[in-house]
């Protein structure tokens, strides 16, 4: 289970992902007064992922903006990343390829220096203010349960936030904080348990998630917190100017490829006797997701938190097996 705090830390590998799903989002994007916020930022896992991404592709890596409200975390940050000075990030050959564009075909890709401002910020971001809105926001949520919040702080963001009705977990506020302070057409990715997606208890927060446009849900393989009994989805949504109410709930691969899948499993450390294990375990989860969703949103409409009015075609099994589509190029 994770700790008192809901801190979970995110693996490399994951990291690369996470950084990738954002920033392909905005890749022709070279401007270089961009910010990007980093709420529960942890020891920067996700900020050194953005860093060997924009060192890859040569793009300006955005001013980073750290919020952790752990002291001795924030205390690492400040070590790690306080003195912002231009440098080449160190990159692996795993994480090289991760951020190498996969088009054209054959691209190959040098390290270049990065720059860019960082504030370190040690407080509660729930709570926290900020002087200005940002372009980018990401992260993996502290995953309290209800019962582990304290009952002060409970009370104060059932005020502020929306998606704390009922038992809430802390990821619900968390999330729906990041989409507060992102600007108008800004962007995000989150980390989130596949069950709020799911649970009755989470309508609220997937209202909130309903009013932007969600750009994509990819299931994370279960190897991606082994060490934790919890199953996770990436989420991507770009922040509107009036609530769209279009954008409904359905679940992807992460990749188009099946060797990509066998190759993001080998960085988080499944043998590759276990592989193919992993990836029949993965592929039969997307299609209990895809077919869920589909009942979900059927069934429980807009007071179950899903579009009523968007629901997705109906498939068939063949059709909905990402993985039964893939290459195994």
């Amino acid at each position: 289970m994770p700790a008192e705090d809901g801190f979970v830390p995110t693996p490399p590998a994951i990291s690369d992902e996470v950084a990738l799903s954002l920033l392909s989002c905005i890749h022709n994007n070279d401007d270089n007064e961009t910010n990007l916020l980093y709420p529960g930022a942890g020891r920067g896992p996700l900020f050194a992922a953005v860093k060997r991404y924009c060192s890859v592709r040569g793009k300006p890596l955005p001013d980073a903006h750290l919020v952790e409200a752990n002291e001795n975390r924030a205390g690492f940050l400040d070590q790690r990343f306080g003195k912002s000075e231009p440098h080449t990030p160190s990159l692996s050959d795993d994480s090289r390829r991760a951020h190498t564009p996969s088009y054209p075909p054959g691209a190959t890709a040098e390290k270049t220096p990065v720059h860019g401002d960082v504030t370190i910020k040690e407080t509660n971001f729930l709570t926290a203010d900020f002087d200005t809105k940002f372009d980018f926001a990401i992260a993996n949520p502290p995953y309290s349960r209800y019962k582990n919040i304290d009952t002060g702080l409970r009370d104060q963001y059932r005020e502020q936030y929306n998606s704390t009705e009922g038992s809430f977990p802390l990821y619900a506020p968390f999330t729906e904080a990041m989409i507060n302070h992102l600007k108008v057409g800004g962007w995000m990715s989150v980390i989130l348990p596949e069950q709020a997606l799911l649970r009755d208890t989470f309508a609220p927060f997937r209202d909130v998630l309903l009013r932007e446009n969600i750009v994509q849900i990819a299931a994370l393989p279960r190897a991606t917190f082994p060490d934790h009994s919890i199953e996770t989805i990436l989420l991507t949504l770009q922040k509107t100017k009036s609530p769209l109410y279009d954008s409904h709930f359905w679940v992807e691969t992460l990749y188009n490829y099946k060797s990509k899948l066998e190759e993001l499993l080998i960085r988080l450390g499944v043998s590759e006797s276990e592989v193919g294990d992993h990836i029949n375990a993965y592929n039969e989860r997307v299609d209990y997701l895809k077919t869920q969703l589909v009942w979900n949103q059927k069934n429980d409409g807009k007071e179950g938190g899903y579009n009523s009015a968007v629901v997705p075609t109906d498939q068939t099994e063949s059709e909905q097996s990402g993985l039964g589509a893939w290459s195994d190029d």
